[in-house]
Formats: structure tokens, sequence, C-alpha cells
């Protein structure tokens, strides 16, 4: 385990980096940060788990920021990059191995197709979603409406969420 001190706001937070091993054998890097009420971070194209992406506002308001490397990059199995389904099914076993039933999913950008996956795969592991900003997933939606759950894929994410907007 890697552990880093991020600084932001006024807030100062520990980093810690884990590996998680799925079950067909791929690596899951990922990182953890704060305490409280779980948000998976799905983030965009490029990125991996230590990136910053406003974490010290999500900490100091009493959240658990949990954010997966992507596929390929960092110590993350680019063969988790093969489907969005592989990818998803790697998030499920995350938050299972890390005993979240429900978390709050923040999808940035290209991270916006896996977060409408879960969010229409597992409707009842996801307390809310938002992707920021609008990806090309407006075709996805239709699936999460028959499911009778729904989220804000357009725009910051609710307030509620966290009391302010992301970045605010």
């Amino acid at each position: 385990m890697n552990h880093n001190s991020l600084l932001g706001g006024a807030c100062s937070m520990e980093r810690s980096i884990h590996q998680h091993l799925t079950r067909k054998g791929y690596t899951l890097e990922y990182s953890l940060v704060g305490s409280g009420e779980p948000v998976l971070i799905l983030h965009g194209g490029h990125s991996n788990c230590h990136e910053e992406l406003g974490y010290a506002h999500l900490v100091a308001h009493g959240f658990r920021v949990i954010t997966p490397s992507r596929p390929g990059y960092g110590n993350t199995s680019a063969e988790l990059g093969q489907s969005i389904m592989t990818a998803c099914e790697a998030y499920i076993e995350l938050l299972n191995e890390l005993q979240v039933p429900q978390a709050h999913i923040l999808a940035m950008s290209a991270g916006g197709p896996s977060g409408i996956c879960l969010a229409s795969r597992s409707p009842s592991r996801i307390k809310a979603l938002s992707c920021n900003p609008p990806s090309p997933v407006a075709g996805c939606l239709p699936a999460i409406r028959r499911t009778g759950w729904h989220g804000s894929c357009s725009g910051p994410p609710p307030k509620n969420m966290y009391g302010r907007r992301y970045g605010a």
C-alpha cells in the first residue's frame, strides 16, 4: 500500500493505493481517500487513481472517495478495457471487496458509459449517478429508465449529493 498526502483547500487528505485481483485474474488499481458515504469516481481518458479531481471538497463534506485507474493506466490491466461489461464487473467486485452496498457514482467524460452501465445493470448498488461533463451516452438512458432508477447525466451532480455542487 502506498500513502500519499494530498493538500486541497483547507483539507489535508491521506490517500492509500491498493490493487484488487478480479475473478478473471485482472488487476484493478484503485485509491481510497476520506471516510463516510462512498463515492465511486469513474474518470475520463488517460487517467489513473493518482489524480485528485476535487477530492478535498468531497472529503471535507464527509465522503469516502474510491477511484479505480482506467484499464491500461496505472497498474490496472488493459484487458479490463476489452468491454464495458468486463470493466463494470470489476467495479462491482471492488465494491463487494470494500463492503460497499451502495455508492454514489461520479462519472466524468469517458467514464460516463461505465457509470451508465453500472446504473443499468446494478441499480440497487447505485445511490446516485452524475455524468460530468455529459458524455455520448444518451442512447443508454432508456435502459436506466426501464429499471425505475434515475440519475443526472447533464451538468453538475445534484446538490444533495454532498451539499454543494462539484468544484464549487
